[in-house]
């Protein structure tokens, strides 16, 4: 490998890396899709857990430190799934962001090993197949946020030319006297009648 890539696998541990490492291993001998832990089990993780620390401050018998106490454990059983989902998102990601870096720098070195270059190559279309769905959802998301934030342009747009066109505005009425007022002094000014004109 060339000197310049050798320094940038030291920096990230690629040079250590193998696609025959257990976690590569791992990655490619599960199919199951992976998402991030959704808002919602996220917020109800600590719901769980304000309602437990609630019930444990007005306890005063033990038989009601012994409810906070399962309330307790309902907290902490949630926030283990919540925890071992993000943990297996976050696995597939970095096997991701790896198998690209070891590929490109396998690819980009003086002498290239294609055989482990294509080993890289399985293991990065095998994480980005299990981040598909994750990955179109995003898409579909940011697309619909793209197409609201549009349509509420247009909307203020609509909205703002048809205050400027309300005569019933008290400025707007104004603004169409002086206009008025001022053709009129341009009339005056140009006529051949105008007082000073010859």
């Amino acid at each position: 490998m060339d000197k310049h890539f050798k320094k940038i696998a030291r920096v990230e541990g690629l040079l250590e890396m193998s696609p025959d490492d257990e976690r590569f291993r791992a990655l490619v001998l599960s199919n199951e899709k992976v998402f991030p832990p959704t808002l919602e089990a996220e917020e109800e993780a600590a719901e769980l857990k304000r309602v437990a620390f609630a019930s444990y401050a007005d306890a005063t018998t033990p038989e009601e430190f012994s409810a906070a106490q399962v309330q307790n454990e309902a907290f902490i059983a949630k926030l283990k799934l919540v925890e071992e989902q993000q943990g297996v998102f976050d696995e597939v990601t970095w096997c991701l962001d790896a198998a690209v870096m070891a590929e490109n720098m396998e690819l980009r070195a003086k002498t290239p090993n294609m055989r482990k270059a294509g080993q890289w190559k399985i293991a990065r279309l095998h994480a980005k197949e299990r981040l598909s769905e994750y990955e179109q959802h995003e898409a579909e998301a940011a697309s619909e946020a793209a197409a609201e934030k549009k349509r509420k342009r247009s909307s203020n747009a609509n909205t703002t030319a048809a205050v400027s066109l309300d005569p019933s505005q008290p400025g707007l009425e104004f603004i169409s006297v002086l206009k008025r007022a001022l053709t009129l002094l341009i009339i005056m000014h140009t006529s051949p009648y105008a007082i000073g004109n010859p």
